[in-house]
């Protein structure tokens, strides 16, 4: 996922992903509406605290479900109330980022190159 630090007046993009190259799941819930002449269908990821790699880029991140457990756990029948052990922080080391050019911060772009590390952070004295 990306995650977006505030910098001066602007924003630096940073590409997340897990440090083991596996998929990376969010909690999320979904609900589906209805009226007369359609179907809405909404999606929100739950999100929690920061773990250390993403403390320094944002004050929160989504809650990730890290095994195959937990994420068949939260997919099942169980009650709510049994569910929310698995809205946690991810373990500190579980996660790399790496800043991607600015250019992700605009929809028109589209290109596999929004993938790849930059180093054009700016200098600051604090």
């Amino acid at each position: 996922f990306y995650e977006w630090r505030k910098s001066g007046v602007g924003k630096l993009p940073y590409r997340i992903l897990r440090t083991n190259a596996e998929l990376l799941v969010m909690a999320g819930l979904w609900e589906e509406w209805r009226d007369a002449n359609q179907v809405l269908r909404t999606y929100t990821i739950i999100t929690t605290g920061p773990n250390e790699e993403m403390s320094t880029i944002h004050n929160r991140m989504p809650v990730l479900l890290l095994n195959a457990t937990d994420r068949d756990y939260w997919l099942s029948d169980a009650p709510v109330e049994d569910l929310l052990s698995l809205l946690q922080t991810p373990p500190d080391g579980c996660l790399q980022r790496y800043r991607v050019s600015r250019s992700l911060n605009s929809v028109s772009n589209n290109d596999p190159k929004l993938h790849e590390a930059v180093n054009d952070e700016p200098l600051t004295l604090f």
